[in-house]
């Protein structure tokens, strides 16, 4: 079900799974990463080795999260890269910067950028946590149809509770009726 904490998910995993890419090896910022022709090879394999890894918690987390049950996951999933970046300052000789390419005026209120990116991100997986956990993560589709095509209100809050314990389509057939064999629902 498409409720506000999924869409926020999923718009922060697609910028996961494109925005070290973009922003490493194909955007503007690239000389001052993976091309930078003052860094060696194996900082470049880092370098690389991050961008492959946010791809694929990105592809990770989008599968995870339309799954039901699997919102907290692809939230501790995504939330993976943007930590790693405060963790990276603390060990010794890390900078989020390079002198020669260090743009005070790029700055958002005396932070670098990378900085306020990471604390954005960070501020929807929570943002999206709290909704889930609250309830604010109900539907923004509206009313569903069920096996019997009847329309129901989603409740669901999050995607993980509902009312009457029923909490997925094999609940529903249960329910109702069809398909209660539970030889065939655990072949599904």
């Amino acid at each position: 079900m498409y409720t506000l904490a999924r869409i926020l998910l999923a718009a922060l995993a697609v910028f996961t799974l494109v925005g070290a890419f973009i922003a490493d090896a194909v955007g503007p910022m690239a000389q001052q990463h993976i091309f930078n022709p003052d860094w060696s090879p194996h900082a470049k394999f880092h370098d690389a080795q991050y961008i492959v890894m946010s791809v694929l918690i990105g592809a990770i987390s989008l599968t995870l999260l339309w799954r039901n049950r699997a919102l907290l996951i692809c939230a501790a999933i995504l939330s993976t890269p943007w930590l790693g970046m405060f963790g990276a300052l603390l060990f010794p000789g890390t900078s989020m910067r390079d002198p020669e390419f260090d743009v005070p005026s790029a700055y958002v209120l005396g932070t670098h950028p990378q900085v306020i990116m990471a604390t954005s991100a960070l501020a929807v997986v929570l943002v999206a946590v709290l909704l889930a956990r609250c309830g604010g993560g109900r539907s923004v589709v509206g009313p569903r149809e069920t096996p019997s095509g009847r329309e129901q209100l989603d409740l669901r809050a999050g995607g993980d509770q509902t009312l009457g314990g029923i909490q997925d389509l094999d609940d529903v057939r249960t329910v109702a009726g069809d398909g209660g064999d539970s030889d065939q629902r655990a072949s599904m």
